[in-house]
């Protein structure tokens, strides 16, 4: 289902104790939950304060303001309330769980105020091929079209772009697509790298061993540019993701 394949780029997030996350598109919540936990869990047992040298920040985006309200309704009845109290850590540091409900597609917004981050998780609108097949999405394949992939695609490769901007060099960016068509998985991350030349140096980081243990029968495989994960393969899919390090930014 939807909540499986967020979990698993979350996971391939590897978020550490101290790290600074924007999740870009965090609704429902589930991924959301996975990287508090990775942040907070271990110091912020629920009914205790916060230490008050607590690091890391979780930037919870939501653009859509239905989607950001059952966001919030969420994770502010699974996480402890003082994650989200801003003198809990001292008015220096803040809550540190933060709504935003930023556009990603403008180069600056609420997000990029925040930052720089550590680590971005992005997942751009797409095409949804496993909701169109399912028949779940409104208009099912009969809304598909090579032209909807085309505008799916031009809009992921301004996320993908303007997030670039927000991170910190050394910083991990994962990008994820549930589409099917290359041009909205490996051809976004290629046409950002022929992008950036003389502005950001990239590196696409492998698929780990570790994270395909961590899911049993997850059976991705890789690309050019990410690793995909297919639907005639296992239950998960479709799903792609691209692990981007940030190296250097020349600008």
């Amino acid at each position: 289902c939807s909540s499986d394949l967020s979990l698993i780029v979350a996971y391939a997030m590897q978020v550490e104790e101290g790290d600074r996350v924007l999740h870009a598109s965090a609704a429902p919540g589930a991924s959301a939950l996975v990287l508090a936990a990775a942040l907070f869990a271990r110091r912020c047992p629920r009914g205790e304060p916060l230490p008050q040298d607590l690091q890391g920040l979780l930037v919870c985006n939501e653009v859509a303001k239905a989607q950001a309200s059952r966001l919030k309704q969420t994770l502010h009845s699974l996480l402890p309330a003082t994650l989200f109290d801003p003198t809990a850590c001292g008015a220096a540091l803040g809550p540190r769980v933060v709504f935003t409900s930023a556009d990603m597609g403008t180069p600056s917004n609420a997000a990029e105020r925040i930052g720089p981050y550590d680590k971005i998780l992005l997942g751009a609108p797409c095409t949804d091929d496993r909701s169109l097949v399912r028949g779940t999405a409104v208009g099912g394949l009969a809304r598909w079209s090579a032209a909807t992939s085309k505008v799916s695609a031009e809009r992921q490769m301004k996320w993908l772009y303007n997030a670039l901007w927000l991170l910190r060099e050394g910083g991990l960016l994962v990008f994820y697509s549930k589409a099917l068509a290359p041009e909205e998985c490996d051809g976004v991350v290629e046409r950002l790298m022929l992008k950036v030349r003389g502005t950001f140096e990239l590196e696409v980081l492998p698929l780990e061993e570790s994270l395909c243990r961590m899911v049993p029968g997850l059976a991705a495989e890789t690309t050019d540019w990410g690793a995909r994960i297919m639907p005639d393969k296992t239950s998960f899919g479709p799903l792609y993701f691209s692990r981007i390090r940030l190296l250097k930014r020349s600008h």
